[in-house]
């Protein structure tokens, strides 16, 4: 087995940074190794430097090693408090402005493979059934193809529902009966929660093609960037919200660090002044 030298992953950690404001710090050098060598030996490739070769030269590759370098962690309801705070109170008090005939804006701008958006609508459905009646639209994006194509297809292993309740589940969720286990049970989510998500290939680095949000899920994605990405994001993220609008972000992160204009209205839950 072939092992990544210092000079290689020093090729990857800037390329990351480079194109995705990623920093890879020196202790991920292994998680790199082993996320990489499945690609290596699928191209049939004799090293490290060979594929960075290869992922500079060609851009479907080049999605490939996005796709499996990018953290895809989550779940349904990851950090239900804060679904219940959206839902009950700061939903209903956009809508409260909004009245009758308000568009209502909402982007999840790191959704993975569709968890996060998919718990937004439902939510929404949840708490307040006139929302079907609402025009509302939930932007999800990533940079990952592979994550977006999954979130698109809507279809979830059992254990990926497993903060959801069996009454939500049986109502906005579809089993699909091919399993030989209850382990291997596959849910594909309906089209009533489907209809309100759009999805989007977008990179956090760049410029969204959509603004006039009222609301902006960055949940556990700050992490990954060094203060100047962090700060370039955030800006990007203030440039698409309204002023008014809510920014929820993940629970170990923070605008501490940051230069922003936001209020801090309870614990992940940020309101733009």
């Amino acid at each position: 087995m072939m092992n990544i030298s210092d000079q290689e992953f020093k090729l990857f950690q800037n390329f990351v940074y480079e194109k995705a404001g990623i920093f890879l710090s020196d202790i991920k050098k292994n998680l790199v190794h082993n996320r990489l060598q499945k690609r290596l030996r699928t191209l049939k490739l004799q090293s490290f430097n060979d594929y960075y070769k290869c992922i500079v030269q060609d851009s479907d590759e080049l999605k490939n090693f996005m796709d499996v370098i990018t953290t895809h962690e989550t779940s349904f309801f990851r950090d239900a408090r804060l679904f219940d705070t959206f839902a009950t109170k700061i939903l209903p008090e956009i809508l409260e402005k909004k009245g009758n005939g308000g568009k209502i804006r909402i982007w999840s701008s790191a959704c993975s493979t569709g968890e996060e958006p998919y718990s937004i609508a439902i939510a929404a459905l949840e708490a307040i059934p006139e929302i079907k009646r609402v025009d509302v639209a939930i932007y999800a994006s990533d940079i990952s193809v592979e994550s977006l194509s999954k979130a698109k297809d809507g279809r979830y292993k059992v254990d990926k529902l497993s903060n959801v309740k069996d009454e939500v589940i049986a109502k906005y969720f579809t089993r699909v009966n091919n399993r030989q286990s209850e382990s291997d049970d596959i849910y594909t989510v309906n089209n009533e929660v489907k209809r309100f998500v759009k999805f989007i290939h977008h990179n956090l680095k760049e410029s969204f093609e959509v603004d006039g949000m009222d609301i902006i899920f960055c949940r556990n994605v700050l992490i990954y960037f060094d203060k100047d990405s962090k700060q370039r994001v955030m800006n990007e993220l203030t440039r698409c919200l309204i002023n008014g609008g809510y920014l929820f972000l993940g629970g170990a992160e923070g605008l501490q660090d940051t230069q922003t204009t936001y209020k801090y209205i309870a614990p992940s839950i940020y309101k733009k002044t």
